[in-house]
């Protein structure tokens, strides 16, 4: 098994995050739940949203 590697990032309720670049066999994950495997070209965003119960990922 290859190594796995992490990197975590935080944001204020402010932000509007996108994250481009994505590498193949990279993986989205919140608080430690894994929500999807993501490939070369896609796009994650992220924002704060009062009282959120659930991350939702939007794939186009």
């Amino acid at each position: 098994m290859e190594p796995i590697i992490t990197k975590t990032a935080s944001f204020r309720e402010v932000d509007n995050v996108f994250v481009t670049g994505i590498r193949e066999g990279a993986c989205l994950n919140t608080d430690g739940n894994p929500l999807a495997l993501l490939a070369p070209g896609d796009e994650v965003r992220m924002c704060y949203i009062p009282a959120a119960r659930v991350v939702k990922l939007l794939k186009e």
